[in-house]
């Protein structure tokens, strides 16, 4: 298989940027756990599904301290990679449309920003609703692209950036529908925004809106002018950008919490 990137990045040269964007969008989630999980039910068995370096995984983990804590992924990297960085959490490589779990075996499941990477979700869902607990959560975050508010030249490269990796960018609502359809009730929803209203000195979380300065909003989309295919585009819209003929005004992500019926 040719490699799409102009630059072939290391996980660990890649870190700084994952950390960063992680550290950011948990602002938000933070908050949102605050609000409407610890009164729910009891998390005892958490897994989070395509935790990839762990970073977010880690992150969410410090709201269960109590919880046994699984992050899983199918990159065998990725989850050496964790087990260095954070040994408190146990890290599993499998494929999460075949989870080496028993049925019923986990009180609350997590995932962020992994369906849309799935060209088929629906068997991923399946195991979700296999592995949870009767009354047990699914929490999870995705992008929602059609919120987003920027100039159309920043859509359109986005847009190429999903179609080119065969991204697909409407896999939350097939999640939604899926809950919905299986009797999941929605114990709780937002949907958070990380807006270039603020400062680059400082990101200032305004729940659910996340405020940052015009080169962390763009800092959102720098893996994209690594594409071989992508990367005249992405330099005239970064082009644009730094000159202000372009202009990003907010990202928005979708938050829900499901519960499975008792």
């Amino acid at each position: 298989m040719t490699d799409p990137y102009l630059d072939s990045l290391s996980l660990h040269e890649e870190m700084p940027r994952l950390a960063s964007q992680s550290r950011l969008i948990y602002l938000g989630l933070e908050e949102f756990l605050k609000r409407n999980i610890h009164h729910t039910v009891s998390v005892d068995t958490i897994l989070d599904l395509g935790s990839g370096p762990g970073i977010l995984t880690s992150l969410i983990a410090k709201n269960f301290p109590n919880a046994k804590f699984t992050g899983v992924d199918r990159s065998k990297e990725m989850i050496q990679f964790s087990q260095i960085s954070n040994p408190k959490i146990q890290w599993m490589l499998a494929d999460a449309r075949k989870l080496p779990l028993d049925d019923a075996s986990l009180s609350f499941l997590q995932h962020s920003f992994f369906l849309l990477h799935l060209p088929k979700p629906l068997e991923v869902l399946q195991e979700i609703d296999r592995v949870l607990k009767p009354g047990g959560l699914v929490f999870f975050v995705e992008p929602l692209s059609e919120k987003n508010k920027a100039d159309q030249a920043i859509l359109d490269l986005m847009q190429a950036y999903y179609t080119h990796l065969s991204l697909n960018p409407e896999s939350i609502h097939v999640e939604e529908q899926y809950f919905t359809n299986k009797g999941y009730s929605l114990v709780a929803s937002n949907d958070l925004s990380i807006s270039a209203k603020g400062s680059d000195n400082e990101a200032v979380l305004s729940y659910p809106n996340i405020l940052v300065g015009r080169m962390a909003a763009w800092s959102l989309l720098s893996h994209m002018g690594q594409l071989l295919n992508l990367r005249d585009l992405y330099g005239q819209c970064l082009e644009a950008y730094m000159s202000k003929k372009l202009n990003i005004l907010e990202f928005s992500y979708a938050v829900r919490l499901y519960q499975k019926p008792a």
